[in-house]
């Protein structure tokens, strides 16, 4: 059978499965891949059609080279999970271009069910697992259609068919997904070397975080275990940058240097200050492909692969590359370096000495006017407030002069402009200071209670150590916008509109339409609620599931309820199938079959298990040659009725009753 043609009914099942795989990973692809792939299928489908002959060797040798070398490079490289991937989806379209037989299409639906999953690796989405579940009855009722003997239609039977074998496999997997242990993965998968970077980087220069906020990107969600806080006091801290070169800023040392210095175990100020961690929550964060994690002031950790840094700043082990789930607890009471050390003052003071002399020349000026370093912070923060300062996402470009251009030429800026002069001139007049980036704000789902924290909501402020007060957070944004603390970032660019101007299709510059932004929410709820019950079900979720809500603490008492349940499960199925057997037996028409067929039993003659009507005839007319009329007619009648035309219900009760009479008159005899 498998060397026998494929037959025709069956290749559009095969193009559409063929195109069902490949969709997810259409927007990964480089360009002429996708052009190749396409070709594929297309020449295909006019050899099918008999425009087109089937690819000799030497082209199919020419196209292998080609989409080795296009893949090579579309990805720069030949490893990783990307090209693993493209690779793997080429061999796949190559094997559709030159399919012929029932050997091949098995072959493309035996690959096809290999390289769905692949789409797992890139995105678990709910809507992604609805697609997967969908191309799998494609591809499984595209199976049912190759091996079909003959050449007949019936799909829409057939997708029915496949679609409640699929179904009904949903309880037993429930079941599995629920009790059986959850394990870490015991391989890991290299992420591809070309993967872009979310998020705000290592270093802050006039702009860049102005072109991170024209994205609409999620950053992470969070659900609070009380109320969520005000949108004053959602400041999502970062990273803090303590180095400036004039125009750069960095944070203080290398990464490995800030994984080095970071705390990995339970913080100690967690008891201390335990009155005042009011602020309890949990964070979604999706993929940023960095190390650095973000918290409410200030945090304080006990997560696995969780440092904190001595700036109160997060740390993961390793770069973020999937959805990460953390629970943390702030204190934005927490009084941070009390008594400065004479190392970090010195490094928290240094500016350029040459650049910015207006600048310098301001701050000092400024300085000797105010009666202490409070008021010399107030005196900035008016000097803000007062003077014509614009808060832009299209802020001018500025020359190496960036402080001086931007405060006394320019005066329109983002939050980075704002908050690097602010520190600057800390700085110039000796007052420590230092640059926190991150996050501000957030957008409240009531759909399911939790915060939304896009990567348009990045800023930029400051943080200046006073004394007996520590370092504290001065947000100079504030004062030249405080509608981007309170509102957002859209209501504070709403006059030169440019909220995600270059997103003309984001649903969220439409939040004013109030039908849009509830369907928005709602699905980001359902979305939600995936992440933390079906990919966020890991084995410390599980065991809590099964204590609370199940009582099952050991691990003899969950084998218990799993056998039990898989044990239901195959009852239910013997039940199933026993009663579809019951059924076909309390037929009349078998009925009174099978009773013939007893009789001849008792006189000697048993039909064989695999044995047709019209063949056990021909036996029994060979032994019982005087009755040989009887049987016929019964035989006949039989066949007629089972795999005749289809008959009214008259003629039918007709036929079973001279059925039954024949029956009773071969008994008597």
């Amino acid at each position: 059978m498998n060397s026998a043609a494929l037959p025709r009914s069956s290749f559009l099942w095969l193009l559409i499965s063929v195109g069902a795989v490949l969709l997810p990973h259409v927007n990964r692809m480089p360009t002429g891949l996708l052009i190749g792939y396409g070709l594929c299928m297309v020449w295909r489908t006019l050899v099918h059609y008999g425009k087109a002959k089937m690819p000799h060797g030497l082209v199919k040798l020419l196209l292998v080279i080609a989409g080795t070398l296009i893949i090579r490079q579309g990805y720069q490289n030949l490893l990783g999970v990307d090209p693993a991937a493209a690779f793997l989806l080429l061999t796949f379209v190559f094997k559709f271009l030159e399919m012929q037989r029932v050997r091949d299409g098995l072959l493309i639906i035996f690959l096809g069910y290999f390289c769905l999953p692949i789409t797992f690796l890139f995105s678990q989405t709910m809507v992604m697992t609805i697609y997967v579940f969908v191309a799998l009855v494609v591809l499984t009722t595209t199976l049912v259609k190759v091996t079909k003997t003959s050449d007949q239609a019936g799909a829409t039977i057939d997708l029915k068919q496949v679609t409640v074998m699929l179904l009904s496999a949903l309880p037993l997997m429930l079941v599995l997904f629920v009790l059986v242990p959850r394990i870490g993965p015991l391989w890991s998968v290299p992420l591809p070397s070309g993967q872009s970077k979310t998020g705000p980087s290592d270093s802050m220069s006039p702009g860049d975080i102005a072109s991170l906020a024209k994205s609409d990107e999620l950053a992470f969600r969070v659900r609070f275990d009380g109320a969520i806080p005000d949108t004053r006091e959602l400041y999502w801290r970062g990273l803090v940058f303590s180095n400036f070169d004039g125009r750069t800023w960095r944070p203080e040392g290398t990464p490995f240097q800030q994984q080095k210095n970071a705390s990995w175990a339970r913080n100690s100020a967690h008891e201390e200050m335990e009155e005042s961690l009011d602020i309890h929550y949990q964070v979604t964060f999706e993929p940023s492909y960095q190390p650095w994690l973000y918290a409410l002031d200030y945090p304080l950790t006990s997560g696995s692969g969780i440092g904190l840094t001595p700036q109160y700043t997060l740390l993961n082990k390793v770069s973020v590359d999937q959805r990460k789930h953390y629970n943390l607890v702030s204190s934005p009471r927490l009084m941070i370096d009390s008594v400065l050390d004479p190392a970090s003052r010195k490094r928290n003071l240094l500016i350029p000495r040459a650049g910015n002399s207006r600048a310098k020349k301001f701050a000092i000026e400024q300085r000797n006017k105010a009666s202490s370093d409070q008021q010399f912070v107030t005196d900035i923060l008016t000097y803000y407030r007062q003077k014509p300062f614009y808060y832009s996402l299209k802020p001018p470009r500025l020359g190496p002069d960036s402080i001086d251009e931007f405060m006394f030429d320019t005066r329109k800026g983002f939050c980075e402009h704002y908050a690097g002069s602010f520190t600057y001139i800390m700085r110039a007049a000796g007052i420590p200071a230092r640059v926190v980036v991150g996050y501000q704000g957030g957008e409240i789902n009531h759909s399911g209670n939790y915060l939304l924290v896009h990567q348009f909501d990045a800023h930029a402020w400051a943080e200046v150590w006073l004394q007996d007060r520590g370092w504290v957070r001065i947000d100079p944004t504030g004062q030249v916008a405080p509608e981007r603390i309170e509102q957002g970032i859209e209501e504070a660019t709403a006059y030169e509109n440019s909220f995600l101007s270059d997103s003309t299709f984001s649903l969220l510059r439409y939040r004013d339409n109030l039908w849009l932004s509830q369907l928005r929410l709602k699905l980001d709820a359902i979305e939600y609620d995936w992440n933390r019950w079906v990919l966020g079900y890991n084995a410390k979720r599980q065991s809590d599931f099964l204590k609370d809500y199940l009582g099952l603490v050991s691990s003899a008492s969950k084998t218990q309820l799993l056998t039990g349940l898989v044990t239901l499960f195959l009852i239910a199925l013997m039940v199933v199938f026993l009663r579809k057997e019951r059924i076909k037996i309390t037929d009349r028409c078998d009925q009174l079959y099978f009773r013939f067929c007893r009789l001849m039993e008792t006189r000697g003659v048993a039909r064989g298990a695999a044995e047709g009507a019209t063949d056990f005839s021909q036996r029994l007319v060979e032994r019982f040659s005087a009755q040989e009329q009887s049987i016929r007619n019964i035989t006949r009648m039989y066949n007629y009725l089972s795999y005749g035309p289809d008959i009214n219900p008259h003629q039918r009760s007709r036929i079973l009753k001279k059925l039954e009479q024949e029956i009773a008159a071969l008994k008597r005899t």
